[in-house]
């Protein structure tokens, strides 16, 4: 069971060049995971495998925002709006599930 993140990612042949992609768009991304599996160990409701599994992959989630954060197509700026925007998404119960 995993919810972003499998412990052990299979290979891709697929040939996407990650330097094109927009960096604050994927930082974005994962930073919504990121605030999801902080739910999920905070939910009275999830079961110790999940909360477990949810501590598991925001190891995972923020290795990948430290690298977003390094890619030439990240903006820090924009970056930061949007996570205000998601933190009040997700203070607000309407991301939550």
């Amino acid at each position: 069971m995993h919810f972003f993140y499998p412990s052990a990612p299979e290979r891709s042949d697929s040939q996407i060049n990650i330097w094109r992609l927009n960096g604050t768009k994927q930082y974005l991304k994962h930073y919504d995971n990121l605030l999801f599996l902080h739910f999920i160990t905070k939910n009275p409701r999830a079961t110790e495998l999940e909360k477990r599994q949810a501590r598991l992959e925001m190891t995972i989630a923020e290795k990948k925002l430290a690298f977003w954060s390094r890619h030439p197509n990240f903006d820090k700026e924009e970056a930061m709006r949007g996570v205000e925007a998601l933190k009040r998404a997700w203070g607000s119960g309407e991301r939550a599930a």
